[in-house]
């Protein structure tokens, strides 16, 4: 087939490609993990070229994901826009090293603007993280930790803006919690497309539940780290709330592959309330609301536009 030659059916094809509405929860991390050390949006300049830093790299691991799984897509998604020739896998594979270096030299700004090198160093690792998932890991048995490593080398990147980033023990305590979050959901999505069968002959939903109860202790670990600027019991409720909303979901995803899908893109949209929920521990009330605002156009964006 052909890919489409009208202007809006090209875009919604990319839109379709890097996923994103999934965008705005990586900037969600970036901003979680910026106000654990600043306690403010400021210095902004910095703020804005590692959020967008984050943005192009994760653009990037979707174009490059497709592109490498474009034979296994063929199979099991044949909806996507490579298997469906509305774009051709050179252009993706084109696409996602562009975006890939804009994400380099983006943190590259952020260092020039912070006068510090560990934007580079982690978002060079960061990068270097998603070619290595993208390129191989996603297929082994080490696919979900290093989707775990990739967002919490998000959280860090978000943080590194920092004067003595290896002291910042509550950026990596919450960069820790989030990459378990994110091994968990990892266990889960690997069923996607699977058959009913087939997901209940494996064991993600236990082994995705140790790794939010690994999340919950690392997060709840960040209450000896401030002198919250909320009060303990409502962070620790919120937190509480959360996690019970995930073993709930954990439960509706039993039922068959349309409900995992549903819960999968719950959990995604779930990553801006953790970074809502650390927002508020770092910096306030109005921080949270800030980061939670991430989720209209999270939404927004993934309307025609699956985040799975």
């Amino acid at each position: 087939m052909e890919p489409p030659s009208d202007l809006a059916a090209r875009l919604l094809a990319w839109r379709q490609l890097l996923r994103l509405g999934n965008v705005f929860t990586a900037v969600s991390n970036i901003a979680a993990g910026f106000l654990l050390v600043h306690r403010d949006w400021a210095p902004a300049g910095e703020l804005v070229w590692l959020g967008l830093a984050a943005a192009l790299l994760y653009a990037a691991g979707m174009a490059l994901n497709d592109a490498f799984d474009a034979d296994v897509d063929a199979q099991e998604r044949p909806e996507r826009p490579i298997p469906s020739g509305r774009i051709t896998r050179q252009a993706a594979f084109a696409g996602g090293w562009l975006l890939m270096a804009g994400g380099v030299i983006a943190a590259v700004g952020a260092a020039t603007s912070s006068a510090r090198i560990a934007p580079v160093v982690v978002g060079g690792c960061l990068a270097l993280m998603i070619v290595m998932y993208d390129g191989g890991l996603k297929h082994t048995s080490a696919g979900p930790w290093a989707m775990g490593w990739c967002r919490l080398l998000c959280v860090l990147l978000g943080a590194s803006g920092a004067a003595n980033l290896a002291a910042e023990l509550a950026a990596w305590k919450y960069a820790a919690a989030v990459g378990a979050y994110t091994v968990g959901l990892s266990y889960l999505a690997r069923d996607e497309a699977a058959t009913d069968a087939a997901a209940a002959a494996r064991r993600p939903f236990v082994l995705a539940a140790a790794c939010w109860l690994a999340a919950v202790v690392a997060m709840l670990s960040i209450v000896n780290d401030y002198a919250l600027a909320v009060p303990r019991w409502a962070w620790g409720t919120l937190l509480s709330v959360t996690f019970a909303a995930v073993a709930a979901g954990w439960d509706y995803a039993h039922n068959g592959r349309r409900e995992r899908i549903t819960v999968i893109v719950s959990l995604l949209r779930g990553f801006i309330v953790l970074d809502a929920l650390a927002a508020a521990a770092a910096a306030g009330w109005g921080a949270a609301v800030v980061v939670l605002t991430l989720l209209v156009p999270c939404v927004v964006a993934a309307r025609r536009a699956p985040m799975t």
